[in-house]
């Protein structure tokens, strides 16, 4: 059977968060899908699956408007540039460049050594950037495939690639901790932020190129890797690398094994004085009590079935063996 591709709807409510539904759903590639993204103009939408297949679909309809391209190696990550030009990057480290139209293959590019886990074109339409597991940063003319530089700095695989809306400039995140600006004329790279053991996963520039938006991966390595990560969106200045502002719920559902089983638990990641929880929603969760969803909706989060306090307080009074909201100083939740 085929893997479905659901589309969603947003539909501003014009009080709080947005509410979702299903639009409907498109048959999908035979085997899991690993990236997914739309074109510029939102008419359709692009696939890579785990075996290789690439799949276009018009986003009005959900009907495939091409014939699916194949390989054997999997398609791990595909990009659409703003001219309507698709880029997959597969296992072996290559790239191929094809028209979306017509699923022609312009070129194909080669150089990497190890997986490529970033693409991105630029906004002047002259580059096209790859960022690899071997450390390493390509800037490819996108007309001609022709590789133009390499830029080396990274001391960790390099996990995201940011244009500048101009083009002149270019952001990298690695899992060195560490995200570099680099000059695409030259070639030159400053640091603009280095945190020991974060792993920087995302990072783009703003509309106007003042600032730039992150999101990482604190690791902690007295921790097994499954109960040691924390993540954080952070906007930084970038000129200076001064952090502007924080974008964080402050908390986490973590994967917890007690006794043999495995549990779901909320936990708070940040101090007292920065417990919010403002631009969350509460919607479909199961085994949240009533004493997390009470302290989750004080904190300013939004609860599509029951949003006011008063109504959950009169279902905690009626649930026996409830223990008591904790005071909003508290760092943890049990469930």
């Amino acid at each position: 059977d085929d893997t479905p591709i659901r589309l969603w709807e947003i539909d501003p409510t014009g009080e709080g968060p947005y509410m979702t539904h299903s639009s409907y759903m498109m048959h999908g590639s035979p085997s899991p899908i690993s990236s997914m993204t739309y074109s510029p103009d939102g008419r359709s939408l692009v696939s890579g699956s785990i075996d290789g297949t690439i799949r276009r679909y018009d986003t009005a309809s959900g009907d495939p408007i091409q014939a699916p391209s194949s390989g054997p190696f999997q398609a791990r990550l595909v990009v659409i540039s703003p001219d309507g030009r698709v880029a997959s990057a597969r296992e072996t480290g290559s790239v191929t460049i094809w028209d979306a139209g017509t699923g022609l293959v312009d070129f194909v590019l080669c150089g990497h050594t190890e997986t490529v886990e970033a693409v991105s074109f630029s906004p002047c339409g002259h580059w096209i950037a790859t960022g690899s597991k071997d450390k390493s940063i390509r800037l490819w003319d996108s007309r001609t495939g022709q590789l133009c530089r390499t830029l080396t700095g990274h001391t960790s695989w390099v996990s995201s690639l940011g244009f500048s809306p101009d083009g002149l400039a270019l952001v990298s995140g690695s899992k060195d901790g560490t995200l570099r600006i680099w000059g695409t004329n030259a070639g030159e790279s400053r640091v603009l932020v280095s945190v020991e053991h974060w792993a920087f996963l995302s990072a783009a520039y703003a509309p106007d190129g003042l600032q730039i938006a992150s999101h990482h991966l604190l690791f902690d390595p007295l921790k097994f890797p499954s109960e040691g990560l924390t993540g954080g969106l952070f906007i930084w200045d970038q000129q200076t690398g001064e952090q502007r502002h924080i974008l964080d719920n402050s908390f986490v559902w973590r994967l917890l094994s007690e006794a043999g089983e495995w549990k779901v638990r909320l936990v708070w990641n940040a101090g007292p004085s920065a417990l919010t929880a403002f631009d969350a929603t509460i919607v479909g969760t199961v085994g949240l009590s009533t004493t997390n969803r009470k302290l989750l909706l004080q904190r300013g989060a939004t609860d599509v079935y029951m949003p006011d306090i008063s109504a959950l307080e009169e279902v905690e009074r009626d649930a026996p063996g409830e223990s008591e909201t904790q005071s909003l100083g508290e760092g943890s939740i049990p469930e």
